[in-house]
């Protein structure tokens, strides 16, 4: 190269400059030839291809589409979750409130049987198959003995037995013995005080 750039540069030296200016023109070409030649393997190197590029946004833009579809996905069966836990939820509100509702008619049933059996000697308690308006032949001939009924308790028999001996309903034999193993122990604990 030497021998090239010496006679190119001892023609353009003659017409146009000396050599040293022709020297410096020289070396100021080179660098400006290696400088773009280092921008261009820079810009290579730095940056993708455009269509490398669109690839590479395509791909991302896919991912990002089925993270959204999966989240959307998921929100889906959390809300169909939530749905049937809600509907489950007020069912067994539905069957609490009809038990409660059932449970206040009882009380309130027992409450007033309770209140007449102790204005009136007759306890009318209808259990079974008896009409509630057409009184059995026993009832008709006199009412409960309570007195009968906790001496045979204390005596050891149970009420399906003592209701079979009297000629009573179950439920009205269950019931006298019942208050009166409820005022035995009212009585036994008042009187440990």
């Amino acid at each position: 190269m030497p021998i090239l750039s010496a006679t190119i540069s001892a023609p353009l030296a003659e017409s146009f400059m000396s050599g040293k200016q022709a020297v410096v023109l020289l070396v100021l070409i080179t660098a400006i030839a290696l400088s773009l030649i280092s921008i261009r393997r820079k810009h290579r190197e730095r940056g993708p291809s455009p269509r490398a590029y669109a690839r590479e946004q395509m791909n991302r833009l896919e991912r990002q589409k089925t993270i959204e579809s999966d989240l959307n996905d998921i929100l889906m069966h959390l809300q169909q979750f939530s749905r049937e836990m809600n509907a489950n939820l007020d069912a067994k509100l539905i069957r609490i409130e009809r038990a409660f509702k059932d449970a206040d008619l009882r009380i309130e049933e027992l409450e007033r049987l309770v209140r007449r059996s102790k204005g009136s000697p007759a306890l009318d308690v209808t259990v079974g198959d008896d009409h509630p308006l057409e009184p059995s032949p026993a009832r008709r001939k006199s009412g409960p003995d309570p007195e009968k009924i906790h001496a045979l308790t204390d005596r050891g028999l149970v009420p399906k037995d003592i209701a079979v001996k009297l000629g009573r309903s179950l439920g009205e034999v269950e019931l006298i013995v019942a208050m009166y193993n409820a005022g035995k122990a009212r009585f036994s604990a008042t009187a440990a005080v």
